[in-house]
């Protein structure tokens, strides 16, 4: 956290079920909403055992985890204070013509089965270390369950047709040369958004490069934008739900300034809306 200068604030991170070391079938599950319960069961542990109330808490997730953050926060409407989510695969890029209605079938003919990831590490980050890392890290499972491929499409799908009953303080962060999940998906996603704090694309990224952009100065402008979010969210009134909405306008007002600031400092992302020639 010293390089967001944001030294009052604990971390927690979890493996996902069926993913590191956690238990669990390798990269499957029963359902789609079996993941979405698992991060309500761990933001609510974290919350009890250490004494930290919901609206002080941020939740950020990565990739398919920012579709079950993202599904949570809808679904449950949790009070928590903001959530970022990083390149949300609200649509994973097959590649191949009709590929979910074909798995349809293959799982309807031949039951439960996987499907291998063509991810390679040069997809997600021009960082050549974490490159190296990536394709040496034995934790890493390179296959998802058709199942739960399906439910995330399924969900994703829900999810852009309702982003608008969600007005929990957002951050998006999506890479502009992805080529793993689709800018466009999130696009629409983030511009059917009710949320008071949403920011935009950084051109040029990808996957998994926003930790890392080759200098000093692009790893800390990505960080300012996070941390810009933290401190824009303090005191701001989260726990409103839908059609009772309490929000207090001067606050509203301020985090709007912090974002379009954050913005146009660090991110050369749009003030209105998302980028949307930077991908698909």
């Amino acid at each position: 956290m010293e390089l967001l200068s944001l030294q009052d604030v604990t971390v927690f991170a979890v493996d996902t079920r069926g993913h590191g070391r956690s238990e669990g079938a390798r990269g499957s599950a029963a359902s789609f909403s079996v993941l979405v319960k698992d991060v309500d069961a761990f933001v609510r542990h974290v919350s009890e055992q250490n004494k930290i109330p919901l609206p002080n808490m941020i939740v950020l997730a990565h990739s398919v985890g920012a579709v079950s953050v993202a599904t949570w926060v809808h679904d449950y409407a949790p009070p928590i204070r903001a959530m970022i989510l990083a390149a949300a695969a609200f649509r994973v890029k097959l590649y191949v013509p009709f590929a979910v209605p074909a798995l349809r079938l293959k799982q309807r003919a031949t039951g439960p089965g996987y499907v291998k990831s063509y991810v390679k590490a040069k997809m997600l980050t021009h960082d050549a270390e974490e490159a190296a890392r990536y394709d040496a890290d034995p934790l890493i499972f390179r296959q998802i369950a058709i199942n739960i491929l399906l439910d995330l499409h399924d969900t994703s799908k829900r999810l852009l047709a309702d982003a608008g009953a969600i007005n929990v303080a957002t951050l998006m962060l999506g890479a502009g040369s992805d080529w793993v999940v689709s800018l466009k998906a999130q696009s629409a996603f983030f511009n059917g958004l009710s949320s008071a704090v949403k920011c935009a694309c950084f051109p040029g990224c990808l996957s998994r490069d926003f930790s890392r952009t080759g200098s000093p100065s692009g790893r800390r402008s990505r960080a300012r934008v996070c941390a810009g979010t933290v401190r824009a969210t303090r005191g701001y009134d989260l726990t409103a739900r839908s059609g009772q909405r309490r929000v207090y306008m001067g606050r509203a007002r301020a985090i709007e300034a912090a974002r379009r600031s954050a913005i146009s400092a660090y991110s050369r992302g749009h003030e209105d809306g998302w980028p949307l020639e930077q991908g698909n």
